[in-house]
């Protein structure tokens, strides 16, 4: 074992212990990955945006693909909902549920995220964990994340973005 990593240089889903792998993906390029017994991040840059899954140990044995996808191809129920998302990352095994949660985090520190149900309707916000700095993902599905700049006060007179909380 090379540091959790394969002989090839991919993660080893037989190490014991959390394994990281960093891929800059453009879109369209699949990253795999199989979460090792210990649990293990894989990052996915995608439009800038470096994404990071944090999978529990519960996920171990699992294979991941996610694939970064143009959130102008999805076909989303309100068509205007493309041009509100900073990224968008198709999830598989699709319909793949965990017993807990992945948390996914995003560089340029995204607070509202939707998993997109294959119908294309905007799904309910991802739940935020404990520390503010992730969402909160037990399906996989389309994961897409609005552009920060599209937060508006209820006026919709300006633009602003919620400031994640400083760690204790």
């Amino acid at each position: 074992d090379a540091g959790g990593r394969d002989s090839g240089g991919a993660p080893d889903a037989s190490a014991d212990s959390a394994t990281d792998a960093s891929v800059d993906a453009g879109t369209g390029t699949t990253v795999s990955f199989e979460v090792p017994k210990g649990g293990g991040t894989v990052d996915v840059s995608t439009n800038g945006v470096v994404v990071s899954f944090k999978f529990p140990t519960s996920a171990r044995g699992k294979n991941i693909e996610l694939t970064p996808v143009d959130p102008d191809t999805v076909a989303f129920a309100d068509p205007s909902f493309a041009s509100k998302m900073s990224f968008a990352i198709d999830m598989k095994p699709s319909g793949a549920t965990f017993a807990d949660p992945i948390e996914v985090s995003f560089s340029d520190k995204s607070v509202v995220a939707f998993n997109i149900p294959d119908g294309g309707g905007l799904g309910a916000p991802l739940a935020l964990s404990t520390d503010g700095k992730a969402v909160l993902v037990s399906h996989f599905s389309l994961l897409a994340a609005l552009r920060n700049s599209a937060l508006c006060d209820a006026t919709g007179a300006s633009s602003w973005a919620l400031p994640l909380p400083e760690p204790r």
